[in-house]
């Protein structure tokens, strides 16, 4: 049996997609009789419960790097352990420096990656699960393999039970919609998205607005959603995810993971930026027609917004399009594909 360690954090400042992206992987490895093990600073009490629940382990940081207690923990982790023959990093703070390091202890390094935006990289292994990662060029101290493309998008198990088996079933009036902006939104785009879908005048919708555990204006959007036209439900702490995304007609949410899995389930959507890593992501997704690109959030009024909704709303054949066009991008089998490649490489 060997053992896989997992490095990647969950906070208000970058999210949850980094640790939700690599339970899907975790999931697929242990499917493969390897035992993983989250390491990082995850500071959603939620989030490190779903860790356990299934049945992976957490080792806490409460200092990160640049910290050198990052990497004095992974060193001793790796040490105890009996076999760890690769170490997988998701973040944006493994630099090469890092990536170095984690190397010198004597494992091999795999590399998540969104945006190929360090100079260089030194890794075995480097995925890029996004729709334009083969357009990205990365420049590698190792003779590392690439997996790049949507092929390689990890899906969580929950999401493959619900995947459709035939063809999308989509209406020809969205009444169902679903807001989500991940875990943290500090500049809370979920309340863009909440006066936007008041502003559309349409009385008849039942919205679904998801907030995760790391956000931090909850009481704000509770008050909101006690003035509207339409049914409006604020949903905190949300275990069943999945259901949530496939009871929808139409999503409006962030430039992250949740994209791939709004595709597997062929539910069409409408991508508003939050965060740099998301420009490309949005953008890519727009030109394959899965998708909606509305821009940055910071350049996007309440006004416009509600127009992109309220056509889309009206639009059955797009929809019923980007439904199709979803379903062929993403087919679930992104984490095995990755996994398979760990365990060669292992």
């Amino acid at each position: 049996m060997m053992d896989i360690l997992i490095r990647a954090d969950a906070y208000p400042e970058i999210g949850a997609g980094h640790v939700m992206r690599c339970l899907a992987l975790a999931h697929a490895l242990k499917e493969r009789q390897v035992d993983v093990t989250f390491v990082g600073r995850i500071d959603s009490e939620l989030m490190r419960r779903r860790i356990a629940d299934d049945g992976f382990n957490h080792v806490p940081l409460t200092m990160v790097w640049p910290s050198y207690e990052d990497l004095i923990v992974m060193a001793e982790l790796v040490e105890k352990t009996v076999y760890v023959p690769l170490v997988v990093l998701d973040g944006y703070l493994f630099d090469l420096a890092y990536q170095q390091k984690i190397s010198a202890l004597g494992v091999k390094v795999v590399v998540i990656d969104d945006t190929a935006h360090h100079p260089t990289y030194h890794a075995d292994l480097i995925i890029n699960q996004n729709i334009y990662g083969k357009t990205l060029r990365y420049r590698n101290e190792c003779d590392g393999r690439l997996l790049l493309g949507s092929e390689y998008a990890m899906i969580r198990p929950e999401f493959l039970g619900r995947k459709p088996s035939g063809p999308p079933v989509v209406p020809e009036r969205a009444r169902k919609i679903l807001v989500s902006f991940g875990a943290g939104d500090p500049d809370n785009v979920t309340g863009l998205a909440v006066n936007a879908l008041k502003e559309t005048g349409l009385d008849d919708l039942e919205v679904k607005v998801v907030v995760g555990p790391l956000n931090r204006h909850i009481e704000t959007l509770r008050r909101s959603l006690t003035v509207t036209s339409f049914k409006a439900e604020l949903l905190t702490e949300v275990i069943d995810i999945a259901s949530l995304l496939s009871w929808a007609e139409l999503a409006v949410v962030a430039g992250g993971s949740t994209c791939w899995e709004l595709a597997l389930l062929g539910i069409p959507a409408l991508v508003v930026i939050v965060a740099d890593n998301q420009i490309a992501l949005a953008a890519g997704i727009d030109r394959a027609g899965m998708a909606a690109n509305c821009g940055w959030f910071h350049t996007l009024t309440v006004a416009q917004l509600a127009d992109r909704i309220k056509t889309l709303i009206n639009d059955g054949p797009h929809r019923r399009l980007m439904a199709e066009i979803g379903r062929q991008l993403v087919d679930g089998g992104g984490a095995g594909r990755v996994a398979d490649q760990l365990m060669a490489a292992a």
